[in-house]
């Protein structure tokens, strides 16, 4: 593939993956149905799971990081 085929591919990934996002944070969808989504697409457009493409959420919202904040606001609330 070469790389005007690659960007293609993976605007067509992104765009995919923009619309099954919205479906699941508007409830249409299960995070379980989300990832199959994401699975099934990365698979169609040949984006590899480990490409910085990918929609991989190394943070995610809930936490900003490797703590979550429950549990710093204990910490805070305890110093």
């Amino acid at each position: 593939m070469d790389k005007l085929d690659y960007y293609k591919a993976l605007t067509s990934y992104k765009t995919s993956m923009k619309q099954a996002k919205t479906m699941f944070e508007t409830g249409l969808i299960s995070a379980d149905d989300y990832s199959k989504i994401d699975t099934k697409l990365a698979q169609k457009y040949g984006i590899n799971s480990c490409s910085i493409f990918a929609d991989n959420r190394l943070i995610y919202a809930e936490y900003d990081g490797i703590i979550p904040h429950k549990e710093v606001q204990n910490i805070n609330e305890n110093n």
